[in-house]
């Protein structure tokens, strides 16, 4: 029981290092399910390690993972989306101790080879290794095609000012192939943001009937995501 309650706390350590890597990398966070199948692991291979009773430490499995991520959470403990996050967790440390618990219980019916705790710990740190070399590559790609679409922006808000002399540039739909939408709950009637991929992309003109100048920027959707922008009165100069 004792190592029920303490394995969330090692396995919740090592995402949150994992996912603070990630954002430090601009990279977004590993998915839910790659997450919840890791841990999964980590919990099955010391289940099965002989001292353990499996189903003991299932028992002590399930409200450590909620009560360690409470005390982890930090500054998260004030946001808003903190109690959704701890019944997500609460579910997915259900998940995990009933097929560790179970799964390790079945597996001692047979005559088990030593190493065999070894073997989900492994899988599950090679599955974390992966997705985070993975997420980075998708994020690297990711960045390179919202600096193309930024400055594929930019040249269509140059294009349209040369093709209407004194009327500026243009905040509504400048490039026909994005999604854009407008902001409607701010007012707003210009198409000029839009999802795009894991960024949000917004346009800004000058506030003024003849805009002299735009920005575009392009964010992205996950906690510490880069941000790219363009500045036309800075690649004026």
């Amino acid at each position: 029981m004792a190592a029920g309650f303490v394995t969330p706390l090692a396995v919740l350590a090592l995402l949150n290092a994992i996912q603070a890597a990630s954002a430090g990398a601009g990279s977004p966070p590993i998915e839910w399910k790659v997450a919840l199948i890791a841990s999964t692991l980590f919990a099955l291979g010391i289940a099965l390690c002989p001292p353990i009773e499996p189903l003991y430490f299932g028992v002590a499995f399930i409200p450590a993972v909620p009560l360690w991520y409470a005390a982890l959470a930090g500054s998260a403990r004030s946001s808003n989306l903190f109690g959704l996050a701890l019944i997500l967790f609460t579910i997915g440390g259900v998940i995990a101790a009933v097929v560790a618990g179970l799964g390790a219980t079945l597996a001692r019916h047979w005559r088990l080879p030593v190493w065999a705790p070894i073997g989900p710990l492994f899988v599950g740190a090679g599955l974390l290794v992966f997705a985070r070399i993975d997420t980075t590559r998708a994020a690297a790609v990711d960045a390179q095609k919202m600096s193309t679409l930024i400055q594929r922006i930019a040249a269509a808000e140059k294009d349209y000012a040369a093709a209407h002399p004194g009327a500026g540039y243009t905040c509504d739909a400048p490039v026909g192939d994005v999604p854009w939408r407008a902001n409607t709950a701010l007012g707003g009637v210009e198409r000029n943001e839009a999802q795009v991929g894991q960024y949000w992309v917004h346009v800004t003109c000058e506030p003024a009937a003849h805009p002299t100048w735009f920005t575009i920027t392009a964010r992205g959707l996950w906690a510490g995501g880069p941000v790219l922008d363009y500045d036309s009165r800075k690649t004026a100069r």
